[in-house]
């Protein structure tokens, strides 16, 4: 079959409350389990508050997601249970939802990797950087090592 005519093939999905909250409430226990028990992304730098964080991760998912299902159905009122409702637009609305859940997840991760791009790495621990200059000849710029400090720690 043709992809273009799959696209807009009738499509009608769920447009009952309650069914759409139950299944947002289990893919944000997933994520946070995900986040928790596999440790992607650099979260293992996290360690000390990595339940706080997988917590945090899946609070952004479930919320951003009751709000983006609560804007759709109802102050733009378009309906998914109707024949009009194709994959192609399926699949916008799950673009359009992810990417919302990103910029939800960005901002809740600035906070904790602004912190971490003032930290300089020596070889045995994290430090705060000194108001003097660096003049030790192992290490260089603190603006370097901040940079690889950022990028080690993502």
């Amino acid at each position: 079959m043709n992809l273009w005519k799959k696209l807009h093939e009738p499509f009608p999905d769920e447009e009952e409350f309650g069914k759409n909250v139950i299944s947002i409430f289990w893919i944000s226990v997933f994520v946070t389990a995900v986040i928790y028990f596999l440790e992607p992304f650099g979260t293992e730098h996290w360690r000390m508050r990595l339940l706080s964080i997988s917590v945090g991760f899946g609070l952004i998912t479930f919320c951003v997601s009751v709000l983006y299902l609560l804007f759709f159905s109802q102050v733009l009122k378009i309906k998914q249970n109707i024949p009009s409702w194709t994959l192609g637009r399926w699949f916008l609305y799950i673009f359009g939802l992810l990417t919302c859940i990103t910029a939800g997840n960005f901002f809740f991760v600035l906070p904790l990797t602004t912190t971490s791009r003032t930290l300089t790495y020596t070889k045995t621990k994290f430090s705060t950087p000194s108001r003097s200059k660096i003049t030790s000849p192992s290490t260089t710029s603190a603006t370097t090592i901040r940079r690889k400090s950022f990028c080690a720690i993502h």
